[in-house]
C-alpha cells in the first residue's frame, strides 16, 4: 500500500474516532506551500466595491474604452489629495478641502461619483472653517486612504497606457490613410498623364494625314483632264485653173505623220479669212 493511502485511511480513522467520542472533526494542517491555500483579505470585497466607484462611478467604463480626459483629471486630484495627506500626516491643513475652491469643484463637487469616493478615502466630516465649509479627514480612515490611493494610482497608470495605445492605432491609422490618398492620386495622375499623351498622338496623326496625303490617293484634289496639244502642219494647196470656181482648200497634216485629214474650207474673198 502506497503511503498517500496509508495517510489517508490513518486520517479516516482518527475522524472516525472523534466523531464516536463526540468531538468536533479537526482539519488537517495547511501550509502556505500548498497550492490549494487561500489566506482570507479582509480588504478584497472594500477593493472591489471600490474599483467599481472608480471605473464605472467616475470613468463611466461600461465598456472597454478610453476614459475622458476630465474622468483622469478627477481621479488626478483625488490622488492628490490622498497623496498629501499620507506624505504630511501631522499637517492639518492638508487634511480637509474647501467645498467653494474652483479647483475642488470642477474636478470633485461637480463630476459625478467623485465626492463619494473623496468620502470613502476618508474626508466625512462637514465642517465650516472661517466661515466656508470643507471637507475634513478622519485619521481613523488611514488605511482606506492609503488603500484608495493606490487604486487612483493604478487606474490613472492604467488609463494612460490605454489613451497611448489609442493615440498609437490613431495614428498608424493615419498614415494608412495618408499612404491609400498618395497612392490614389499617383494613380489617377498617371491615368491622366496616359490619356493625355494618348490624345496628343492621335491629333498629330490626325494632323499628319491632313497634310501630307498618301501617294495613290486622290482625296482632296481635282482631276484635271490630260490635253494631247499635236503640232499641225498648214501646207496651202495649188488649185488648177479649171477649178477656180472651186473653193480653195487647206491641207491639214499631222506634223507627226500619224495620219492625214483633210479638212475643206472656204475661203471669203472680201476677207481671205478661212470659213466653215
Amino acid at each position: 500500500m502506497s503511503k498517500v493511502n496509508l495517510q489517508l485511511r490513518d486520517a479516516v480513522l482518527q475522524a472516525a474516532q472523534r466523531r464516536s467520542e463526540g468531538q468536533s472533526p479537526v482539519s488537517s494542517p495547511v501550509t502556505r506551500d500548498d497550492p490549494s491555500f487561500t489566506d482570507f483579505d479582509k480588504g478584497y470585497t472594500m477593493r472591489i466595491e471600490l474599483r467599481r466607484m472608480i471605473d464605472v462611478g467616475i470613468l463611466g467604463m461600461v465598456n472597454d474604452h478610453e476614459a475622458s480626459k476630465e474622468c483622469v483629471a478627477s481621479l488626478k486630484t483625488l490622488l492628490k489629495l490622498a497623496n498629501n495627506i499620507i506624505d504630511n500626516p501631522e499637517d492639518e491643513k492638508f487634511q480637509r478641502f474647501k467645498m467653494n475652491n474652483p479647483k475642488i469643484k470642477k474636478d470633485i463637487i461637480e463630476p459625478k461619483g467623485v465626492l463619494q469616493f473623496a468620502i470613502k478615502m476618508g474626508f466625512r466630516q462637514k465642517k465650516v472653517i472661517d466661515m466656508e465649509e470643507c471637507r475634513v479627514f478622519i485619521p481613523k480612515y488611514r488605511d482606506d486612504l492609503i488603500l484608495c490611493a493606490s487604486l487612483l494610482k493604478k487606474a490613472i497608470e492604467r488609463e494612460q497606457l490605454r489613451a497611448d495605445e489609442n493615440l498609437k492605432l490613431a495614428r498608424g491609422k493615419e498614415e494608412k490613410e495618408e499612404q491609400w490618398a498618395i497612392a490614389i492620386k499617383r494613380f489617377l495622375d498617371d491615368r491622366k498623364k496616359r490619356e493625355e499623351n494618348d490624345r496628343r498622338e492621335k491629333e498629330a496623326k490626325q494632323s499628319s494625314n491632313v497634310l501630307s496625303p498618301d501617294p495613290g490617293s486622290d482625296e482632296g484634289h481635282d482631276t484635271v483632264p490630260a490635253i494631247n496639244y499635236s503640232p499641225i502642219e498648214v501646207r496651202p494647196v495649188v488649185l488648177d485653173d479649171d477649178q477656180d470656181d472651186r473653193k480653195s482648200g487647206v491641207d491639214v497634216r499631222d506634223a507627226d505623220g500619224l495620219g492625214t485629214e483633210c479638212c475643206t474650207q472656204s475661203i471669203n474673198p472680201d476677207t481671205d479669212r478661212i470659213s466653215d
